[in-house]
């Protein structure tokens, strides 16, 4: 039965029937007064998409709750998970990034809709109805078709208090129904009900910018290759794609709790010390990467009985057969590991389930092993993969090899050449001379084909045995497939042992990646403190596809000295240096070694950032607003366990706003935050403020100008490109850079003269912006001269008019002196006063022109 899903539109053509695009189409549809729904297609040339979502999204007093559904196809999981979040759905544009769907459904032009599209816009929208989206439907059909595991069950348990996650999943089972005819049998899907409570959050525009999955700077800023710039590509050493999408999952989500990190870090340990071990932990992996594919093939209910569909369930039986086997194998491996992880998984491919379904396989499956390779052999292994019945078809395929085999041999001594026969899809049987053929050919060949160093030719004999081949085979694969649809039937009980064994080779796959680039780079175990000190950490991207080796710095971060502000002028470092803090953090609480000598982290609940903004055409806003709602947004959501990185705070407008505007959130948050802040800046007046509190501390990065050889007339001027420049100075030794963090402020360096100086065309300019900048200096330095001088007239006014009040009052212990004293009193004191006003006079003036 198919549903009227689409509301005001032509029923959609599925993703089989159309051409691959980047542009997505949007189709928009109004819903209830109190919830609103979402889901999302890709356009690819695949059958299926990669995965699809359905959101579901409350109003009114469950306003900010979110519910999301998502069926990914890799690995045969429907994914469920309900959730608060913010007024700008920063928690769901995270989930989204991790679990790439191609499809999502969506409301009328909402929020939540710009939100998507904006950071999703290679994704297709489709509109599902109000009422198909329905809890009752949803949790009823749950029941029916997950696996009946204990882990399962308890999981529908805790789906009951859901409504939103178990209304998007009803919306989403009918809508794979509708649009890809994908019915799933009874007790054979697997749901993973994830929950964000024990994992750390950052929103997707921090991921971005940090590198976790991809990073926009370009690679030149950080003396990267192209191509490498995120943290996700140097762990990618998994061998299988569900390990994969589990570091993924992992680095979008970052561990909190304590125990599961050392759990993690036991393995990786392990894996370290016993390189044997790890060695044949990864050589096994690598036979383990269609284990989803084979089970998601193995769940689905398909009705057509074609040739095709026969063809791909054999298939699927002989892998699943081959899976079963070499999980033993893997078994004995793990069980020479000393981790826990290790143990756990080895109580997984212990499960009964297994050999249960092996024994099940093993009587109707013909185990021995044909030794024919290729096409043919490819053909052979599915017509003898059942091992009784339908002998007498059979026994023709045998006789009709034999038959090409004596045609063969027949051939090959009538003309004294070697040939051999092959079958191919296109041309059935041929034979194929492994030489160049001279001689006449006999008159029964009806067609020819001459290679570079052979000869293909297909007789009427061999045409009519093709013939024959195929029908015997057609027969022989329907006949089977009956048999693997009741064979699937008897086993499909036991898949919850096949994707436990999924869930623990991603886990497994994921671990030994974190050990095999930790052991090559000389990674350390981190510890866990309430504080954060690293020695000697280096950049973990850096370090492995740097150009050159990184520069380690400390990092040093205490509740009592949570803020730093740091200052050096443009590609001193700075911007790396803030994201190294951020991905050696993330890297610490997934439970991968860091690069450092030696490192303690405290937990972070929460990775901000704020990054340069650009400005937003689509919703209006400037560059500096679309920064001050993002500085809003931290500020109102930052909790004293969060990890707070800034850089170039408010930059974006004029200088004196943008330093009173810096200089407010920086006490903001010396005063009533407890997060660790890294605060990078060029305002170097910002400095100042560690006077005041004592949380804040001063760092910089250094950059040495050699003005003699920056300013050499001899050296050939470059156009306006950075590299260019940047380079030119370093080989003038014009410019050096030490990427060395150095406690206190940076001394100003006109860094950017020094690089314009380099330009063609603005020499002139160049020239008179070194007097513009030599005037200013002298005149700040006059202006702080004068107010050093006034600052000392004032408290001697403040020390004479003391002492007059002292006397005045002292005076009013005799009455009747008191009037005649006052006046005399007054009169010496305004003669006094006038003294220093008029010594003061020039000093006022200088201090009153003072910007």
């Amino acid at each position: 039965m198919k549903y009227n899903l689409f509301k005001h539109q032509q029923h959609p053509v599925p993703l089989k029937n159309k051409k691959s695009s980047s542009v997505s189409s949007v189709k928009h549809l109004t819903l209830t007064d109190n919830t609103s729904v979402s889901f999302a297609v890709g356009e690819d040339d695949l059958r299926y998409p990669v995965a699809i979502a359905a959101i579901c999204t409350g109003r009114g007093e469950a306003k900010g709750t979110v519910g999301v559904a998502c069926y990914d196809f890799s690995s045969a999981t429907l994914i469920l998970s309900e959730f608060s979040d913010f007024l700008s759905f920063s928690r769901l544009l995270c989930k989204l990034e991790t679990l790439k769907p191609n499809e999502h459904s969506l409301t009328e032009r909402t929020r939540l809709t710009e939100a998507i599209t904006n950071h999703h816009a290679d994704v297709r929208v489709v509109n599902i109805n109000r009422k198909y989206f329905s809890s009752e439907y949803g949790l009823d059909r749950l029941r029916r078709l997950v696996t009946a595991e204990y882990n399962e069950e308890f999981a529908l348990h805790r789906l009951q208090e859901k409504y939103y996650c178990t209304s998007a999943c009803a919306a989403l089972l009918r809508y794979l129904e509708y649009q890809y005819d994908i019915f799933f049998f009874e007790k054979s899907i697997r749901i993973q009900v994830q929950s964000s409570e024990k994992c750390a959050f950052f929103d997707l525009a921090s991921a971005r910018y940090l590198g976790i999955l991809v990073d926009f700077a370009q690679s030149n800023q950080c003396g990267l290759q192209p191509g490498f710039q995120s943290l996700f590509s140097i762990l990618q050493a998994t061998k299988t794609k569900m390990g994969a999408r589990t570091l993924r999952a992992n680095l979008m989500e970052p561990l909190i709790d304590l125990s599961s990190i050392y759990y993690r870090q036991d393995a990786v340990e392990n894996f370290m010390d016993d390189e044997k071990f790890m060695y044949q932990i990864q050589t096994i992996l690598i036979h383990f990467s269609d284990v989803e594919r084979t089970i998601l093939a193995c769940i689905q209910e398909n009705p057509s009985h074609t040739l095709i569909s026969a063809e791909k369930r054999l298939t699927v039986i002989n892998q699943l057969r081959h899976i079963l086997d070499i999980s033993s194998t893997l078994k004995n491996i793990l069980e020479q590991g000393s981790a826990d992880l290790m143990k756990n998984l080895c109580t997984v491919l212990t499960d009964k389930r297994f050999q249960l379904i092996l024994d099940i396989l093993d009587s109707r499956l013909n185990t021995e092993q044909t030794e024919f390779t290729g096409f043919i052999g490819t053909k052979l292994r599915r017509i003898f993969t059942i091992r009784v019945t339908y002998d007498s078809l059979r026994a023709d395929v045998i006789e009709l090899i034999g038959d090409v085999e004596a045609m063969e041999r027949d051939f090959g001594e009538r003309f004294n050449v070697p040939v051999r026969y092959s079958l191919t899809n296109t041309r059935g049987f041929t034979l194929e001379i492994g030489c160049e053929f001279k001689g006449l050919l006999p008159p029964n060949v009806i067609s020819i084909a001459k290679r570079e160093k052979s000869t293909v030719v297909t007789t009427l004999h061999l045409a009519h045995l093709s013939d024959r081949f195929e029908l015997l085979y057609h027969d022989i694969c329907l006949i089977s497939d009956k048999i693997i649809l009741d064979l699937l039937t008897e086993i499909r009980p036991y898949f919850g042992s096949l994707y436990k064994l999924v869930e623990a080779l991603s886990i497994l796959d994921m671990i030994q990646a974190f050990a095999e680039v930790s052991r090559t780079r000389d990674y350390v175990r981190p510890l866990f403190a309430d504080y954060t000190k690293i020695v000697k950490a280096r950049h973990p991207v850096i370090d492995l596809f740097g150009v050159q080796k990184p520069i380690p710095n400390d990092i040093d971060l205490f509740k009592e000295l949570n803020i730093h502000i740091v200052t050096g002028p443009n590609m001193s470092g700075k911007s790396t240096y803030l994201r190294q803090i951020a991905l050696l953090q993330v890297l610490a609480q997934i439970g991968c070694f860091v690069p450092a000598e030696q490192a303690k982290f405290r937990i972070v609940t929460e990775i901000f950032s704020k990054i340069r903004q650009h400005d937003n055409l689509f919703s209006g806003q400037s560059t500096f607003s679309s920064e001050m709602n993002h500085i809003a947004f931290i500020l109102r959501c930052m909790t004293p366990n969060s990890l707070v990185i800034l850089d170039e705070v408010c930059s974006s407008t004029s200088a004196n706003e943008g330093l009173a505007l810096a200089t407010s959130i920086i006490e903001y948050l010396a005063k009533t935050s407890q997060a660790f802040v890294i605060f990078a800046t060029h305002f170097q007046q910002l400095t100042s403020i560690s006077h005041a509190y004592k949380n804040i501390s001063n760092y910089h990065f250094d950059v040495v100008y050699n003005e003699t050889n920056g300013h050499d007339s001899s050296t050939v001027r470059f156009h306006r490109k950075q590299t260019n420049l940047v380079e030119k100075l370093r080989e003038q030794n014009a410019i050096i850079y030490d990427y060395q963090l150095k406690p206190g402020a940076c001394k100003e360096v006109h860094y950017g003269i020094a690089l314009a100086s380099q330009i063609e065309d603005l020499h002139d300019v160049v020239e008179m912006a070194k007097m513009i900048a030599q005037f200013i200096i002298e005149k700040q330095n006059s202006i702080s001269d004068s107010r050093l001088s006034v600052l000392n007239l004032l408290m001697k006014r403040v020390i004479i008019m003391k002492a007059y009040c002292d006397l005045i009052y002292d005076a009013k212990e005799n009455q009747y002196q008191f009037i005649e004293q006052q006046k005399i009193y007054l009169e010496l004191f305004q003669q006094k006063m006038k003294q220093y006003w008029s010594e003061s006079s020039d000093s006022s003036l200088a201090l009153s022109i003072s910007p």
